[in-house]
């Protein structure tokens, strides 16, 4: 399975991304990709995310809102997007601060679909 290639393409192609991680929302990584100027561990904050997904997928069960799809954090120093793949599985991606958050929720939805073609 590539998802090393995969994930190296949409770091490189969404701009300010600083890494990407496929993770399973048990908070397993498939795979992970951090450029050079990431200082934390992506594994780690796909792990503690995990568990935040799973829970905003139930609260979105129980209002009736439909299956959650992505999630985005803004934080002082980063923005985390985290995009589900399938229910299973879910990228993980951290921009730097300033980013444009859009361009990379597009990369980041076009990768989940090769990604799950790949699953």
């Amino acid at each position: 399975m590539p998802f090393l290639g995969l994930l190296k393409e949409l770091v490189d192609t969404a701009t300010g991304c600083v890494a990407a991680t496929l993770m399973g929302t048990d908070g397993l990584a498939v795979q992970s990709y951090p450029t050079e100027n990431y200082p934390c561990d992506i594994e780690s904050i796909g792990v503690e995310c995990g568990a935040a997904v799973e829970e905003l997928k139930k609260a979105s069960e129980a209002l009736k809102l439909g299956m959650v799809e992505e999630v985005v954090v803004s934080t002082g120093t980063s923005t985390l997007i985290l995009r589900l793949v399938v229910p299973e599985y879910y990228i993980a991606l951290v921009l730097e601060p300033g980013a444009g958050a859009g361009h990379a929720r597009y990369r980041a939805r076009i990768a989940a679909k090769k990604v799950k073609s790949e699953l």
